[in-house]
């Protein structure tokens, strides 16, 4: 996963996973490496899969709070990208919440914390008719300033810029992709980060943007959609 040998990776995991007891404490933490394998290889389907498996009759309850939390942040960042991919892959069959909150883990305010910033704003992104608002940039603009520091931090901080691009255009797409083509170049030249900054990128940033762009042009070609029957 940090070599970004995604497809040895997913090899290794088909070939291994049988050597672990199903639904042990082990497994899930084979299986998590296992989907971050898929979704950041944007392998959605396979992500799904997994995520299906794991979530089978339940035996994921039994997992301490903070690891049901991850799974559900990751079942929410897997149905974000299936549905927003592109690719008419979206898949009902994992829709069941492994938990109803994230309690614990936004406490990691450099680690998960900024995952679930992110999620929440294209949730918001993807709702017709939602108007964004000054004090979304504030948030972004505060929680940079206080959290995110040091070079570990240089692609969330990136990332933060990408989406303040695309409020500070109002999600006009047409807009967006005029201006955002010097943060991704800084992007992709930054490395992939360490361990501890791991978790940050449940799917990669440049993987993220384009399901950003794609639920931007969704949006505007709703709107226009709805203006032009309006008219009539």
């Amino acid at each position: 996963l940090q070599t970004r040998q995604y497809k040895l990776g997913i090899e290794s995991a088909q070939k291994y996973i049988k050597y672990f007891d199903s639904y042990s404490i082990n497994w899930f933490a084979f299986m998590e490496n296992y989907f971050l394998l898929a979704i950041h290889s944007k392998d959605y389907v396979l992500a799904l899969n997994i995520l299906a498996t794991a979530f089978h009759e339940q035996h994921i309850a039994k997992l301490a709070e903070y690891s049901k939390e991850c799974w559900e942040l990751y079942r929410r960042y897997a149905l974000l990208a299936s549905k927003h991919a592109g690719n008419d892959i979206f898949s009902h069959t994992i829709l069941s919440n492994v938990t109803d909150s994230l309690a614990i883990i936004p406490k990691d305010k450099v680690g998960f914390n900024i995952t679930i910033i992110i999620l929440g704003l294209l949730e918001d992104f993807a709702k017709p008719g939602f108007d964004l608002s000054q004090s979304h940039i504030d948030r972004i603009n505060s929680y940079t300033f206080k959290y995110l520091k040091g070079p570990k931090a240089e692609r969330a901080k990136l990332f933060f810029k990408l989406m303040l691009l695309a409020i500070n255009s109002n999600l006009d797409y047409n807009v967006i992709i005029k201006k955002d083509k010097a943060i991704l170049e800084s992007l992709q030249k930054l490395p992939i980060p360490g361990s501890a900054f791991a978790e940050v990128e449940i799917i990669p940033y440049e993987h993220l943007w384009e399901i950003v762009l794609n639920i931007i042009k969704s949006r505007n070609s709703n709107s226009t959609k709805s203006i032009v029957q309006s008219s009539f």
